[in-house]
């Protein structure tokens, strides 16, 4: 198998690789993309004690999520984040433990 990279792109860390079976000669085009980035910012964002609400308290952040989950999330779910009627849904996906590191406030939306 020869695995080739296509492209990376620095800001969003995400790269597609581009892989070639010689056996039975396929191919595929795969992407991944490094978040550790967003998880520790995250993490960091936490712990803030402004609980995520802005100064005026118009407005409070409550994930980061990455390209690749939001991805993932709409081919094997059909879950879509950007859908407004999928508002209650998200809350709850993000208040799910399994999602705890896309959050950036540490309490429930």
């Amino acid at each position: 198998m020869t695995k080739r990279l296509l492209s990376y792109d620095p800001d969003t860390r995400i790269t597609e690789w581009f892989e070639f079976n010689h056996a039975d000669d396929t191919y595929s085009i795969s992407t991944t993309q490094d978040t550790s980035h967003i998880i520790r910012s995250n993490e960091f964002l936490q712990n803030e004690t402004d609980r995520g609400w802005s100064k005026s308290k118009d407005w409070r952040r409550a994930a980061s999520i990455p390209l690749g989950e939001i991805i993932r999330w709409k081919q094997e779910e059909g879950f879509d984040i950007f859908d407004k009627n999928n508002a209650v849904a998200l809350r709850r996906k993000l208040n799910d433990l399994d999602n705890y590191k896309l959050r950036t406030a540490r309490w429930n939306l």
